[in-house]
């Protein structure tokens, strides 16, 4: 009798935000339960597949990250973009405007098809947070989480999810891989803002 492998269901997601607001922590996290605590610029396009088991069974998350210069470029067809299924919009809420930097990386998504899957997340949430544009605030809402103390770092993955299975509770299984919070926390570890598609 045959046995194959189960195959996992995977999708095509790109994560676009500032530069150092912590796109390749955060994928590192998930990929090694490690957190990166040197900044690496990112040059060129990084492909690395994260696999989470849920109650739905597992699905994997192809993910794509790049520097500015590959998903901004316009020189013929961006394969960045290219049969993108979902999207992660991160940005830095430990800057001192950071919708303003989160405007440019919103219109950027603007170049991806409506019908893909978009979250918006605002990490560095265990740091000291710059002021809010309360004109900005109205437009989006977002989840706060901390890559560095493991803070809802799971929540745009199972939003993803939820969406693509078209199943409002699914859940994602936690790892035990992650390491303890290395930092004591500024903010309710509880409280989980839903995020809002663009």
């Amino acid at each position: 009798m045959a046995t194959g492998r189960q195959e996992v269901p995977t999708f095509k997601c790109v994560i676009v935000g500032h530069e150092g607001c912590g796109k390749s922590a955060f994928i590192q996290r998930h990929l090694t339960g490690q957190f990166m605590q040197q900044y690496m610029p990112t040059f060129g396009i990084t492909v690395i597949k994260l696999i989470f088991e849920t109650t739905r069974g597992p699905i994997c998350f192809e993910m794509w990250e790049g520097g500015k210069a590959e998903y901004v470029r316009s020189e013929g067809p961006n394969p960045f973009f290219k049969k993108v299924q979902c999207a992660i919009v991160m940005f830095d809420v430990s800057l001192e405007e950071p919708s303003k930097n989160f405007a440019v990386f919103r219109a950027m998504t603007e170049m991806i098809s409506p019908d893909v899957f978009k979250y918006v997340c605002g990490n560095k949430a265990d740091l000291k947070q710059g002021k809010p544009n309360a004109r900005q605030k109205k437009v989006y809402r977002c989840t706060k989480m901390s890559v560095k103390t493991d803070v809802n770092t799971l929540v745009p993955f199972q939003h993803l999810a939820r969406r693509i299975f078209k199943d409002s509770s699914l859940k994602l299984m936690s790892r035990t891989t992650m390491l303890p919070a290395p930092v004591e926390l500024s903010f309710e570890e509880t409280e989980v803002e839903e995020g809002e598609d663009l």
